[in-house]
Parts: structure tokens; C-alpha cells; sequence
């Protein structure tokens, strides 16, 4: 059983807690106890903007922006579930970069260079159709002007700055939603959970994790602070 969200003020990080029913779901056994947390919370916010918010189903081309994180990694192996014609990872970790590629990725973009809009548009083939968009900043501005007309961009995280200057004309005849797991309704969570414990049932979605004990919860915060690029867990 996977659930999220505990009723204030309890929380997960105890033995016993209370849970809100409608915000727990059964886990299937063939997928382990890490992973059906990671997809509790990183898998749905790669595959909720994928699949609530645009439609990649006809041979899109797809650009993940900050593609080198759990999110991203799920993302990318999202995309192409979905159908996307063209996916492209992009992030600033060469070796991270290299991981994607393994996990389904197209082409890679690494960010941080002289021109990041010279380096997007030429992976996007005429524009991107739809961005996941999980640093904001920058690296946004960036992508925008990567877009067709008629792209959506979906935003998940702000990494790299919450308030970029955006340019009115950039985003003239493009679609951005900011998303967020809670703002969707249960139904909507419940669904897309299942959806997703299925495809990892199936081995179609590979989720990259680690567990720390509980005694050690101090270093497992420190990774997190560092970036791990995998899903860390605490065993209770």
C-alpha cells in the first residue's frame, strides 16, 4: 500500500500515522517498496503534465528540460510509452546526460554553454511540441524560444529560479501551466498512480533508488541536498 499526504499533523516519518483513504493506493507485488515510492511522488509529476496537461500521443517531439534527475529519468521513459516521435533530454551532468540515452532518450542537450538557444533549437527539428519543463529560469527562457507555435509547457520545479524575465512574444501562440501533484484531483492521482505501477510491473519504467537507515537519515539529506540523480528512501 502506497499513500501520501498524511492528515495535519501527522506524518510518514513514524511507524504508525494516519492516512487519508483517498490517497492510498495498493501496490502491485512485483513492484519493490522503493519504487512504488518513487512513482508516488517523482513518477507523477513526469507522467500527470505528460498526460493531463498535453498530449504526446501523435509523434510529438518532446524536450525534458532538467532531464537528468528521478523526474526527468521517469520522463523521459514517459515519453515514449506515450507515443512522443522525438524525445531529447536536456541538464547540465554529462554523465547523467549518458544515463538517458540508456533509458530511451533520442539526443541530449547539455546546458550551461555559450548558447543554450542555439543548442535546443538544433535538436528541435522546427520547434518542440511540448516541454517538461522541471528547472524554470533560465534554462525556460531558453527552451521557449526552442518551441513551435502551438507548443505547451508544463512547469514542475524552479532549480534554477523562480522569477526569469519572460518575454511576452516568446510565449505568443504557446500554452505554460504551472503544475503541482496536490492540485489534482484524487481521482486524477489515483488514476495516473495505477497507471504507473502497471507500466513498472511490466518493466516498462525503471526507477533508480536507494535506502538509507533511519539512524543514518542525516547523510540520506545531505545526498538529497547534493543531487543524487536517484530516489532516496529511509527505512523506518
Amino acid at each position: 500500500m502506497y499513500f501520501d499526504s498524511p492528515p495535519t499533523p501527522f506524518g510518514s516519518f513514524a511507524e504508525r500515522t494516519r492516512i487519508d483513504p483517498e490517497k492510498a493506493y495498493p501496490v502491485p507485488d512485483a513492484v519493490d517498496d522503493d519504487t512504488a515510492v518513487a512513482l508516488g511522488i517523482a513518477g507523477l509529476a513526469a507522467w500527470l503534465p505528460l498526460t493531463r496537461h498535453a498530449d504526446v500521443s501523435a509523434g510529438q517531439s518532446v524536450l525534458i528540460l532538467g532531464a537528468t534527475g528521478v523526474v526527468g529519468a521517469i520522463a523521459i521513459q514517459a515519453a515514449q510509452i506515450l507515443g512522443a516521435g522525438y524525445v531529447v533530454g536536456a541538464g547540465r551532468d554529462p554523465e547523467a546526460l549518458e544515463k538517458i540515452c540508456d533509458l530511451g532518450a533520442d539526443a541530449t542537450v547539455q546546458l550551461g554553454g555559450d548558447d543554450d538557444v542555439a543548442a535546443l533549437r538544433a535538436e528541435a527539428d522546427g520547434g518542440f511540441d511540448v516541454v517538461l519543463d522541471l528547472v524554470y529560469g533560465d534554462p525556460f527562457i531558453a527552451a521557449l524560444q526552442a518551441t513551435a507555435v502551438d507548443a505547451t509547457l508544463i512547469t514542475v520545479g524552479q532549480g534554477a529560479g523562480g522569477a526569469p524575465a519572460v518575454p511576452f512574444h516568446a510565449l505568443m501562440g504557446r500554452s505554460h501551466v504551472g503544475h503541482l501533484n496536490d492540485l489534482m484531483p484524487a481521482r486524477i492521482l489515483r488514476e495516473a498512480y495505477d497507471e504507473l505501477v502497471s507500466l513498472s510491473a511490466d518493466g516498462r519504467i525503471q526507477v533508480e533508488t536507494t535506502r538509507y537507515r533511519l539512524a543514518d537519515a542525516e547523510q540520506a539529506w545531505q545526498a538529497q541536498a547534493d543531487g543524487p540523480h536517484v530516489k532516496i528512501g529511509i527505512e523506518i
